[in-house]
């Protein structure tokens, strides 16, 4: 059986920075959309928001490091649109920690709906740049053990679905 995940939307934009890392993630829901127990997104209009313009950024449109990352991520929002995408509400209020964290300038209230979306999931994984985002460093204690997220950054992530790919197809 596939996993649900939630991606934040760092590791798109990652891919016009030439993240192969990223790419090779995304590209795996792409590739696996046909499957019955196929690896889906989880998203709302709020992460849709988030992801749509990523596509038409300068620095995606004339990426040197991957020429054609825009188009990809546009081929990408197609396919979770239509495809592997699993539309979710998340959870309406910030938990506990994360509240106090934004309280605190620690965390964003944009990335605050990762974590709930995540929580309004059977699988509870979410992938981010914990490092290039410090917040998500910030926030990861009470993303992993207050809230039991499992918390990945791009490569962690790929290790992981490639492990469990097999057992899907």
């Amino acid at each position: 059986m596939g996993y649900r995940w939630v991606i934040d939307a760092k590791i798109l934009g990652d891919v016009c920075h030439g993240d192969n890392s990223a790419r090779e993630f995304l590209e795996i829901f792409k590739e696996d959309a046909h499957l019955r127990h196929k690896h889906t997104v989880a998203y709302n209009t709020k992460i849709m928001n988030e992801y749509d313009p990523l596509r038409f950024k300068e620095f995606c449109k004339n990426s040197k490091e991957s020429p054609h990352a825009s188009t990809f991520l546009k081929e990408w929002l197609i396919g979770l649109a239509h495809k592997f995408g699993k539309p979710n509400k998340g959870v309406q209020n910030n938990p506990m920690c994360i509240k106090r964290l934004i309280d605190e300038d620690k965390f964003t209230k944009e990335d605050a709906v990762y974590v709930r979306t995540s929580l309004n999931t059977e699988d509870k994984l979410l992938v981010a740049d914990i490092v290039g985002e410090r917040h998500f460093w910030n926030a990861s204690t009470c993303i992993q053990d207050d809230l039991e997220i499992n918390l990945f950054n791009a490569d962690e992530a790929l290790s992981k679905i490639k492990k469990t790919r097999t057992t899907v197809r």
